[in-house]
Formats: C-alpha cells, sequence, structure tokens
C-alpha cells in the first residue's frame, strides 16, 4: 500500500472502515444471543411433551408445557444502538405468570414453589456468550493490530 501526503488520514479513514465492519457484526451478534437464549428457555418448557391438566412439574425443575402460552410469550430482539452508547438485545416475556413460575409464589393463603426456566437457561449459554464476545473482541483487535503494523506503527500490543 502506497501512503501519499497525509498518512494520518488514510490511517484514520481505515480505522474508521474496520469499526463500521464492527457495528454490523456485533449488532448481529446481539441479536443472535438473545435468540439464542430465547430458544434455550423455550426448550427447556418443552422438553417434557404436553402432559394432562393440572398435572404440575416438580418445585426446582422448568414448568410443564400445558397450553404452550408460556413458551410462544418468550421473545426476543435487538435495540438499536451505536458503538458509543453500546448495543443491546433482550430477551423478554409479557407473560404475568412467568415471573411467578421463576421465583414462586406466595398469595391468598396458597404457596407456588419457584420453577425456574430462565436463570438456568441464562447460566447455562452464559459460556457461549462470553466465547462470543471475546470472538469479536479479538477480531477487532487483530484487525487494528494488522492495520497499524502496515503504516509501519510496530509498537502496537
Amino acid at each position: 500500500m502506497k501512503i501519499r501526503k497525509y498518512p494520518h488520514a488514510t490511517l484514520i479513514s481505515y480505522t474508521d472502515a474496520v469499526i463500521h465492519g464492527m457495528s454490523k457484526a456485533v449488532p448481529k451478534a446481539m441479536r443472535d444471543m438473545a435468540r439464542h437464549l430465547k430458544n434455550s428457555i423455550k426448550k427447556d418448557i418443552t422438553r417434557f411433551r404436553t402432559v394432562p391438566p393440572n398435572f404440575r412439574s416438580k418445585p426446582g425443575q422448568a414448568p410443564f408445557k400445558e397450553t404452550g402460552k408460556l413458551a410462544k410469550s418468550i421473545r426476543s430482539r435487538g435495540l438499536k444502538g451505536n458503538m458509543q452508547i453500546g448495543y443491546s438485545a433482550m430477551t423478554y416475556t409479557n407473560n404475568k405468570y412467568a415471573r411467578d413460575l421463576e421465583y414462586g409464589r406466595r398469595r391468598r393463603g396458597t404457596y407456588l414453589a419457584p420453577r425456574p426456566h430462565w436463570r438456568p437457561a441464562i447460566q447455562r449459554e452464559r459460556p457461549a456468550f462470553q466465547m462470543i464476545a471475546n470472538k469479536i473482541f479479538n477480531n477487532m483487535n487483530s484487525s487494528m493490530v494488522s492495520l497499524y503494523k502496515s503504516f509501519g506503527v510496530d509498537d502496537v500490543a
């Protein structure tokens, strides 16, 4: 590559190109992680076939699928962001009794023991999320290092 009159301007434009490439990769990875978590939670709920009515899962076990409303209510989406404020994605449910199933409930003299389905999925998927984040960071870091070395900057860590 031939460096002309303003090498710092060229370096900045290439740096911007690397950052722009990452600005597409990071949101996609965030959406993929949220979608993966959603599918993992749904898999826990639907792991057991549909059971007879009023047949409850044991406390500490993921809830059984009766009507399928809980599994259908779990959604994921990526949120708008940029490199300055960061990117985010979320997995959520609008189902009213999902929280009661996750943490348990005591109401009007009745007690529903916790049947966690979110927390185990998050714990199980955490290593995969960390691996994806590390991969993105390492790709960006290696791109920047090779870019600086191509401009003759050798003391890049």
